[in-house]
């Protein structure tokens, strides 16, 4: 009869040396039919590392743990919360069990009545060891008041993981302001409830405690609606744009340049309230900045909208190319729907890994002179500007690439592959602005600034845009362009 200790058997296992070496573990208190005569005991929990004398009465799901006690012969099963594991039998032996905590094991924050309990079963009966299962760290998204933070008021907040949460303390500079311990989890445990406490006075962080941990972050006392970013500086009337940024909870109305609104009602808000989708409203035609009414405060978009002052070609009168695709304008009844006036349609089957010179995809941009631009003078660095277009696709762009370059060849400036479904999925079926610095096409040392871009003849040397397919399957190019411009980098 041999009993191993537990530090030695924890070694064997890392040194693989139990692992099929046919060793016949046996009990003391195992009858000569291999039938156990004792209930299991479990004493405590450690984890598996030979050289860590450790033991923890909890743990979070996926963690691989020894259950140490004694009696483990004739095992049947291990349960954990309740539920049967499965586990080894290589790594049982009468004073130890190697097991893992299944990572889909259900814990107790998400259904009370689970015992959170380890239990080792053999002939004899089950012996059971109190033991923690956790669940996820919280995490917090978005807190949600009306502004200022006054107390009595209420408070949300937006996260994921609100489980057994123990208190939420307000605090700023390392001192506690206030602490709650009164609130409400919806049944998703992605939202807490509760009334604001007396004693917050000053900006500072929430931390949410929870039984597996906490998180933290800044809050203000009267947090303003932030524009951060404006989807499209040129879209049409009846084409959505997107509007992030922060806080739009607050928001009244969408304000368009010659003070056409979109209520509310009419636009759709993210779960965060950091995103806007709404519809350009007819009759905008006018150019200046997008404004968020709130009820406190007006914000305005850190771009101009209608902005044309830089446009190159738009197929209605402003510059030409070499006559490739068609000029087409909508009319309602099919894609694109909506434009500006006309647009260039780009149409054709290109085969796969074909990057040579597709004439019919070829895009030769000439205009003269180079335009007045909106906050360009001609000391502006070209690292503050950018090329930008409006482009719309009735097929997926998530393969190939348009070649931009100022110059045949890139002759007078370098040139760039460009696949922006790298960044992000392209979306079908709505018109995008992509907007794409200068310094990722031109590279010449010599154009540094708006002015020596303007030094070379248009006429002689135009952007060129080419596609090309380097995948190696055939594809459908069916794209449309407009407002070919250039724009000062927000």
């Amino acid at each position: 009869m041999r009993i191993y200790d537990i530090k030695l058997f924890r070694t064997l296992l890392f040194t693989t040396l139990i692992v099929g070496s046919g060793i016949y573990l046996l009990s003391c208190s195992e009858d000569d039919d291999g039938m156990a005569s004792a209930l299991p005991v479990i004493t405590q929990v450690s984890i598996t590392d030979p050289t860590v004398d450790s033991t923890f009465s909890k743990s979070f799901r996926g963690q691989l743990i020894v259950v140490e006690g004694m009696n483990f012969v004739g095992v049947s099963q291990v349960r954990m919360n309740g539920i049967a594991v499965s586990y080894n039998s290589n790594y049982i032996t009468p004073t130890s069990i190697i097991v893992s905590i299944p990572s889909d094991l259900p814990f107790q924050g998400e259904d009370p009545s689970l015992p959170n309990t380890i239990e080792v079963v053999n002939n004899v009966g089950a012996g059971s060891y109190d033991f923690i299962f956790l669940a996820p760290e919280p995490g917090v998204s978005l807190f949600k008041f009306a502004p200022p933070l006054t107390a009595g008021e209420t408070m949300e907040i937006l996260g994921q993981n609100f489980y057994n949460v123990e208190k939420v303390v307000f605090s700023s500079g390392g001192t506690t302001l206030a602490e709650v311990t009164n609130f409400e989890v919806n049944d998703d445990f992605d939202v807490l409830s509760f009334t604001i406490p007396n004693g917050i006075n000053l900006d500072g962080e929430i931390t949410v405690i929870a039984e597996s941990g906490e998180v933290t972050d800044d809050y203000l006392l009267n947090p303003i609606p932030q524009f951060l970013s404006l989807s499209d500086d040129i879209q049409p009337p009846g084409a959505p744009v997107t509007i992030e940024g922060k806080f739009f909870e607050f928001v009244e109305k969408v304000v368009f340049p010659g003070g056409i609104e979109v209520p509310a009602k009419d636009i759709t808000f993210n779960d965060l309230n950091t995103q806007m989708e709404l519809i350009v409203p007819n009759g905008v035609t006018g150019f200046g900045k997008v404004e968020l009414h709130t009820a406190f405060d007006i914000i305005e978009s850190p771009i101009n909208f209608n902005d044309f002052s830089g446009v190159l070609i738009n197929w209605d009168g402003l510059g030409w190319d070499w006559g490739k695709g068609s000029v087409e304008t909508a009319d309602g009844s099919e894609a694109p729907f909506v434009g500006t006036g006309n647009y260039l349609h780009m149409n054709m089957a290109v085969q796969g890994s074909d990057e040579g010179w597709l004439d019919p995809l070829t895009l030769a941009v000439n205009f003269s002179p180079w335009p007045t631009i909106n906050d360009v003078t001609d000391e502006t660095p070209i690292g503050e500007m950018a090329l930008a277009f409006n482009f719309y696709t009735k097929e997926p762009f998530d393969r190939g690439y348009w070649k931009l370059q100022l110059g045949q060849g890139g002759s007078h400036g370098g040139s760039l592959q460009f696949k922006p479904y790298d960044t992000e999925p392209v979306e079908a079926f709505r018109w995008t602005t992509f907007t794409v610095p200068l310094t990722d096409i031109i590279t010449n040392a010599g154009i540094q600034t708006y002015g020596d871009l303007k030094g070379i003849d248009p006429t002689a040397v135009p952007f060129f845009i080419q596609f090309g397919n380097d995948s190696p399957d055939p594809l459908d190019v069916n794209m449309y362009w407009d407002n070919i411009r250039l724009v000062k980098l927000p």
